[in-house]
């Protein structure tokens, strides 16, 4: 199983296996973080966009969400 750090503190950072990952933008890191912070409960999509797309409508902030996820699966190929 892969070793995953994170570290929030002091900067972003995020290492698999004790390689360092890219993962821009701030929307994918803010993402992340707020998942690894709460493991094992699952969250709606609504949930989510209203967290990190207040200010967007429904729609967009939804297909915002999919292309950040996008992003963090990416990371971690």
């Amino acid at each position: 199983m892969a070793q995953l750090n994170l570290r929030l503190l002091g900067g972003f950072e995020l290492e698999m296996d004790g390689r360092r990952l890219a993962l821009p933008p701030r929307k994918a890191q803010a993402l992340l973080a707020y998942l690894a912070h709460r493991p094992g409960r699952s969250l709606t999509r609504e949930a989510l966009t209203t967290l990190l797309w207040s200010d967007t409508a429904g729609k967009q902030a939804r297909q915002s969400l999919r292309q950040t996820v996008l992003r963090v699966r990416r990371a971690f190929a």
